[in-house]
């Protein structure tokens, strides 16, 4: 049992601990807890389901299925069989490619850590993924050829060792954060709608959070292959059971702690990824250690994960070329007097594309949440949900419209309505993050993930916009992954520039061009044209003075423009009436607030 245990919780363990502060953050304390909690109590319940449908048609007696693909076939025949071999490699592909985005995520860490280290908090550290995606996929190409590399006893060592250190590293600074002081505000609700968040995005990053939860819990298709490792003196089901209570025990209370430590740490503000999201700046070697364990662990793991993808390939490449010698030949190869290997020309060729596809497919989507949440979505509801309880109400022959029969397809219904809400959330995020970067750089703008924005960029994308804004108010949500986050909403008319710490510099004019706009996150010169309500810019670089002319404008209600590094004198006259939030601390300004 407790061998068994230990392998559930080191397949469960992953990367997706590292966004469970995130999700706290969406949903808040309720909400957000309650969720861990029930998809904790969900997944025991189906895991014990599945763990019946081992041996069939007896629990205890019958015939073995060494795999859930086996198990689905024997209980629910082929068509359900085929189904669940399309769904699962597509899981596994998209593990894959989850993976890698993870795995140079937290190289990159490594050097933003660094520099930050080495040249002040302020610096402008931003670096591309995509030479660390290309060389992981090279170091992949080459262990993808070692024979059985997934099956190595230290594989499973080593990545249980990794997943707790970065795990434990995580909460731990989450926690001393907490304790010496340093916490931030939080909700019962969790991040609140307001000038920094729409009800809309509220809704999507809620969605986005089921998702990335789901995540965190999507192991059942390996449980049957951990069954399969028990002894058969006692009945497999009933230690499996056994097994799966401790261990779903021991990763929930470990997830609260990751995901509550994380959010009293970091409030509203919690990254996406604890580690990665940069709320710890020092001590920089522990962090530096932490993303050296996470691609560790996402090196080995991302063997696990393709090999099954590999070997079916392959199977099938065998039986429909049998007399191949390109794809059938195997060429006697050796390293030294010790390793001695197989080559093979079709297992070269075809896993070196594998790799590079998944690399390609990865650079294309680099981020980190919106893929964990898509992969939840998608593998949580049929394999953790829909072919264990189809599988148990065929194997213990249920009638419909019992009670037990309507209670197994409401908790089949309702992961299924969750699972489509996640979908929904992180293909929503995904698509306009890309469309973002394809139309910036189309226009001339900078990839937030190179470089700081700057006055003449921005001034050509506004360019770019005005037309669009004034005759059609197209629907668009931009967001740019710089230190923080760039929105442009055009039907709403408002920009959201706080919080990005790479704006620097003067202000465009082109923005005082914009007659409708209602909410922006910079000083426009000229200004009078503005039906501003909102103006948030804090936490940036900005330079210069406030125009008097700002705070003659009748509908403003909030200006928030602390940490920056204005001069000048403050307005010597405030007129605009409806004034109820004002914060100019920590710049460089001169005289006083006005009364």
């Amino acid at each position: 049992m407790y061998k068994a245990s230990a392998h559930i919780i080191t397949a469960i363990i992953g990367s997706g601990v590292l966004s469970l502060a995130w999700c706290v953050a969406q949903l808040g304390w309720v909400v957000g807890v309650a969720t861990l909690l029930i998809f904790s109590l969900i997944t025991l319940y189906t895991s014990n389901l599945l763990a019946d449908c081992y041996r069939s048609p007896d629990p205890a007696t019958g015939k073995r299925n060494y795999t859930y693909t086996d198990a689905v076939k024997t209980n629910l025949g082929g068509a359900m069989y085929v189904a669940c071999g399309i769904v699962q490699y597509a899981n596994l592909c998209g593990m894959v490619i989850g993976y890698t985005i993870t795995a140079s995520i937290s190289m990159v860490a490594i050097k933003k850590s660094n520099c930050y280290h080495n040249r002040g908090r302020e610096a402008q550290c931003s670096f591309s993924n995509n030479p660390y995606m290309i060389g992981l996929g090279i170091l992949e190409i080459f262990l993808s050829q070692i024979p059985d590399f997934h099956k190595l006893s230290m594989l499973s060592i080593v990545a249980a060792f990794m997943s707790f250190g970065y795990s434990f590293i995580g909460m731990g600074l989450a926690f001393a954060k907490v304790v010496s002081g340093g916490g931030q505000r939080t909700t019962m609700t969790g991040v609140e709608v307001g000038i920094d968040i729409s009800a809309a995005e509220k809704t999507w990053r809620m969605f986005q959070a089921f998702g990335d939860i789901a995540f965190a819990f999507s192991y059942s298709q390996l449980l049957i292959e951990i069954q399969d490792t028990l002894k058969s003196s006692k009945p497999e089901n009933k230690v499996m059971k056994k097994a799966n209570v401790m261990a779903l025990l021991t990763t929930t209370t470990f997830y609260m702690m990751c995901g509550c430590f994380g959010y009293a740490a970091f409030g509203d503000r919690a990254p996406g990824n604890l580690l990665t999201g940069f709320g710890f700046y020092e001590p920089f070697w522990l962090v530096d250690m932490a993303n050296i364990f996470i691609v560790v662990h996402l090196v080995g793991a991302y063997q696990v994960f393709s090999q099954p993808v590999f070997s079916a390939v392959e199977s099938w490449a065998n039986m429909r070329w049998s007399k191949s010698t390109f794809v059938m030949g195997e060429y006697p190869m050796a390293i030294g007097n010790k390793f001695k290997f197989n080559a093979n020309f079709f297992r070269l060729t075809w896993r070196t594309i594998f790799v590079i596809l998944a690399t390609t497919l990865a650079m294309a989507l680099p981020f980190f949440n919106d893929i964990l949440a898509l992969l939840g979505a998608i593998g949580y509801w049929p394999l953790t949900v829909f072919f264990p309880v189809e599988m148990y109400i065929a194997k213990r022959r249920i009638r419909r419209w019992t009670n037990r029969w309507l209670g197994l397809q409401l908790i089949n219904v309702v992961c299924f309505l969750v699972a489509l809400a996640a979908t929904c959330g992180s293909i929503q995020v995904t698509t306009l993050a890309m469309a973002l970067i394809a139309l910036f750089q189309r226009r001339g703008f900078p990839s937030g993930h190179h470089r700081p924005v700057g006055q003449s960029s921005l001034s050509k994308a506004l360019s770019a916009y005005k037309p669009f804004q004034v005759s059609c108010g197209l629907i668009m949500v931009i967001r740019i992954a710089t230190d923080g986050t760039i929105l442009l909403n055009l039907k709403q008319h408002w920009v959201n520039l706080s919080w990005t710490g790479a704006w620097n510099g003067t202000f465009p004019p082109q923005i005082g061009n914009l007659s409708n706009l209602v909410n922006l996150g910079e000083i426009p010169t000229p200004i009078e044209s503005l039906n501003l309500i909102k103006l948030n810019l804090l936490q940036n670089k900005l330079t210069g003075s406030i125009p008097q002319r700002l705070f003659q404008l009748k509908n403003l209600s909030v200006v928030w423009l602390f940490r920056n590094q204005l001069s000048g004198e403050i307005p010597i006259a405030i007129e605009s009436p409806n004034l109820i939030g004002l914060d100019l601390s920590e710049n460089n300004l001169t005289g006083s607030i006005p009364q």
